[in-house]
């Protein structure tokens, strides 16, 4: 699997105005899920993956994190604690976008859930609800083709103008090269200076 921005992200359907005027809510709040996810990787000395697997394990304990971190028993409640807030944030982002997009109407339902299309030893998440999950790509989906309708039906405005304006164009700086009688077959005013 390649991740190609033109395929993923410029299709991609943000919040309408997104990239005209920043949103200052998900922008703080990203800003501190980032920052804290930051520090609580510092401190523990584990990388994304370490953090993450904490992150989604249901039976998360202080216990658990000193083994995966090998810190102390002070320092893994204190990395304890730092999951469980970069969890709280990661369900207030979640929350954000869902209202940037005004679907206040959706309960997200973040559960530890058993996602199915992930290996059978590691299914479990910390995520939104499979309804949810469903509701919210069915949501994506259809704001896509919503746009992908107007843009279409922009282009084809556009089109017959764009043909019209190049035709014109063409004909004012490419007159035919036969109109001059000069230069017509037959004359013979040019072919004669070229002996």
């Amino acid at each position: 699997m390649r991740y190609s921005p033109s395929d993923c992200f410029e299709t991609f359907p943000f919040p309408q105005g997104l990239w005209q005027t920043a949103n200052p809510t998900l922008a703080t709040l990203g800003e501190r899920y980032h920052e804290h996810r930051r520090a609580l990787m510092r401190q523990l000395w584990l990388g994304l993956t370490d953090i993450y697997n904490l992150f989604h394990s249901r039976d998360l304990t202080p216990a658990q994190v000193a083994k995966v971190s090998k810190k102390s028993a002070e320092e893994a409640e204190a990395g304890y604690q730092g999951i469980l807030e970069l969890r709280r944030l990661h369900r207030e982002l979640d929350l954000a976008i869902r209202d940037a997009y005004g679907w206040t109407d959706l309960d997200l339902g973040h559960d530890f859930i058993e996602v199915e299309t992930l290996p059978e030893n590691d299914r479990v998440r910390y995520t939104l609800s499979p309804a949810a999950r469903k509701e919210v790509l069915k949501r994506l989906l259809d704001i896509n083709h919503q746009r992908a309708t107007a843009e279409s039906l922009a282009m084809d405005a556009i089109a017959p103008a764009k043909k019209k304006h190049k035709k014109a164009a063409s004909d004012d700086t490419h007159p035919d090269m036969f109109s001059d009688s000069r230069y017509s077959p037959g004359s013979g005013a040019r072919l004669s200076s070229m002996h």
